[in-house]
């Protein structure tokens, strides 16, 4: 009776232990002796006849896995142990197989001399050609906790790799790069790892190749430039002088102005070379903080900028761009934003209230909550029956639209109360968009239409013509047209009154959002296919914008119409100037970043996440991020106030 009972945790050792040789099982029958006696001293205080299958856990438990590197005696869990950790050019191979085993249940066996290893140090048996855990004991002692630890203890750059094999092995700012790369490599040279290693490496190889291949890119973008402005400057020295004779002074500033432009852009081609050196030094999102040496030489660069740019040009003039880049990169390996929960489910939807002091946000946990900039919940409104989508104020801030899958919008007061619901689509609501008078409302939908609405629920137009369904809306700026996005990878400009006056193609996926430029000279669009695009109204692309790893799923333009914030998928929110050239990137975010908005003075960036938070964001131009820079640097300038030269911005 008593053995029947046990059986279950008993039975593995007794049928598995005794296929194998001795020699490749430590833990022998001595020790299993214990458990198959009815000796009730070898069970402490229980008699024989209290034995159930519960206590044989709770002994097994007791007295051979919980603190088994003291209770081993002799010894048999160390000897399995140290099979599998005794050659470290090994182990890292064996504890990913093993892992393996652990995680699927089995493994097919293939003969190779690291299976064989494998089975010899006890820990698992071969049955009808699969590899399988020897017992349950093992299983309990050398778990998944376990190996992740030896794992960890072995790999230099275990805290990476394991945040990436946790991103499904997609997300590429685990990945490393540069001297952090080339370091793994060296360490991985003459060892055998397991599978998920090499593809880890070989992933971070492959991004290198990337960012190589895009810093060339600039480079010849910049020497381009370069040549651009030396040719403009012999021009205009041989017409200066031809009219020297009459016009010798200004023939003389004319000179003096190219070869200026000259210098600029010769100053401008290497700073974009340091700036890509500090990038390559750079790792993703591992074992960088604090490093202020990195930050130091980013600050420096961007100084050299600085004092260039400082009369306040446009982005298109500047002679560099990625000295930005760079710096706002090396900032914020130091984590400087604002979280806050909000809410219970995804977050879709985020919007800043018109005089920028209020938040809104919309979720799938059916409700819309407002908040301040500190993340207090300022008033909740329920009334959705279903996930919220959309959010949007009115000009006046004094009422929030809202966009459901439950088929309706509704417009509410700041105190959470309905207003008026709108009833009209057969499908879920994507996207609600205020017009710039406040008068209009414009829906778009899964019933692959848009509806046009005044603030009493009636309909005005209806705009048919998409495919598949309508993802996003948006006024232009003058009230006169509207431009919306669709999953049949197009955009389509319409007047108010329903005609369709341009249709956008070059996505090669759904489209997921549209924004119109402060100017309504342009259109920039976000897509599934990992890109943004900036058009102008005949549909002619004028940009696009890549390095998003994923589903780009909103995008906005700055109020001064100078920059571009896109969301994505990949978890990363990035701002582009509208040449497309990085300014930066903002991680933080657990899971799909799905709504980014501009403050309306632009100097932040609400987003919205399916890690169920909302993150506040700073938007920084030089100066700004030279100054916060700074502040970080205190401690380095004490150390070596000889660095503080060539840092003016720090002097004041």
């Amino acid at each position: 009776m008593e053995h029947a009972l046990a059986s279950p945790l008993l039975q593995p050792f007794s049928d598995e232990l005794t296929s194998l040789p001795t020699a490749a099982s430590p833990l022998n029958p001595p020790i299993l002796g214990d458990f198959n006696s009815s000796s009730p001293q070898n069970w402490g205080a229980r008699g024989a006849g209290d034995l159930n299958s519960t206590s044989v856990e709770q002994v097994a438990r007791t007295q051979i896995i919980d603190n088994w590197v003291s209770q081993d005696k002799p010894e048999h869990l160390k000897t399995i142990r140290d099979r599998i950790l005794r050659n470290e050019q090994r182990a890292s191979r064996l504890l990913g197989l093993y892992q393996h085993v652990l995680n699927q249940g089995s493994l097919a066996a293939d003969g190779s001399e690291e299976q064989t290893e494998l089975k010899l140090s006890g820990l698992v048996v071969e049955r009808n050609g699969y590899l399988t855990l020897n017992n349950r004991i093992y299983g309990s002692v050398f778990d998944r906790d376990w190996v992740k630890q030896e794992l960890a203890r072995l790999r230099p750059y275990s805290e990476a790799f394991t945040a990436w094999v946790e991103s499904g092995c997609k997300d590429e700012a685990r990945l490393l790069r540069g001297v952090a790369l080339q370091d793994a490599q060296a360490w991985a040279k003459g060892k055998s790892l397991s599978d998920l290693d090499y593809q880890f490496l070989a992933a971070g190889q492959e991004l290198d190749r990337r960012v190589l291949a895009e810093e060339s890119r600039i480079l010849a973008k910049a020497n381009d430039t370069l040549t651009e402005a030396q040719k403009k400057a012999k021009l205009t020295i041989l017409i200066g002088g031809i009219s020297l004779g009459l016009f010798s002074v200004v023939a003389i500033i004319i000179a003096m102005i190219t070869a200026k432009n000259i210098q600029e852009a010769k100053t401008g081609t290497q700073l974009e070379q340091q700036a890509l050196s500090i990038l390559r030094r750079l790792p993703g999102d591992n074992g960088y903080y604090g490093n202020r040496k990195l930050l130091y030489s980013a600050m420096e660069t961007g100084q050299q900028l600085y004092n260039i740019v400082k009369d306040g040009r446009s982005f298109d003039n500047y002679p560099a761009i990625t000295p930005l880049y760079a710096l706002q990169q090396s900032l914020s390996k130091f984590k400087e934003n604002r979280r806050f929960r909000v809410h219970e489910g995804s977050v879709n939807s985020v919007r800043f209230s018109p005089d920028g002091k209020v938040l809104a946000t919309a979720s799938s946990d059916k409700t819309v909550r407002l908040w301040d900039l500190e993340g207090n919940q300022l008033k909740r409104f329920q009334g959705h029956q279903d996930s919220v989508n959309s959010v949007s104020f009115s000009p006046d801030g004094k009422v929030l639209a809202t966009a459901s899958s439950d088929k309706t919008v509704i417009l509410w007061d700041l105190q959470g109360n309905q207003l008026a619901r709108f009833q009209g689509h057969q499908n879920s609501v994507n996207s609600v968009s205020f017009s710039r008078d406040g008068k209009m409302l414009a829906t778009a939908s899964w019933d692959k239409t848009v509806i046009l609405w005044d603030l009493q629920g009636n309909q005005l137009a209806r705009f048919q013509g998409h495919q598949d369904s309508v993802n996003s809306v948006s006024f232009s700026r003058d009230g006169k047209m509207l431009a919306t996005a669709s999953w049949d990878k197009t955009v389509r400009l319409w007047d108010l009154q329903g005609n369709q006056l341009a249709l956008f193609q070059g996505h090669q996926d759904s489209v997921n959002s549209v924004s119109f430029s402060r100017d309504g000279k342009t259109l920039a669009t976000a897509s599934s296919d990992k890109t943004v695009i900036i058009w102008d109204l005949q549909g002619n692309p004028l940009a696009v914008l890549t390095g998003h790893q994923d589903s780009v799923n909103s995008v906005r333009f700055s109020p001064d119409a100078q920059k571009l914030a896109s969301a994505s998928r990949d978890k990363t929110v990035r701002l582009w100037d509208l040449q497309g050239n990085p300014l930066a990137m903002f991680q933080g975010h657990q899971d799909s970043v799905n709504s980014v908005s501009f403050s309306p003075d632009g100097k932040m960036l609400a987003t919205a996440s399916n890690d169920k938070t909302v993150r506040l964001w700073p938007v920084e131009d030089l100066g700004q991020m030279l100054a916060r820079g700074c502040k970080l640097l205190e401690d380095y300038f004490v150390k070596y106030p000889e660095s503080l030269d060539s840092l003016n911005k720090c002097q004041n």
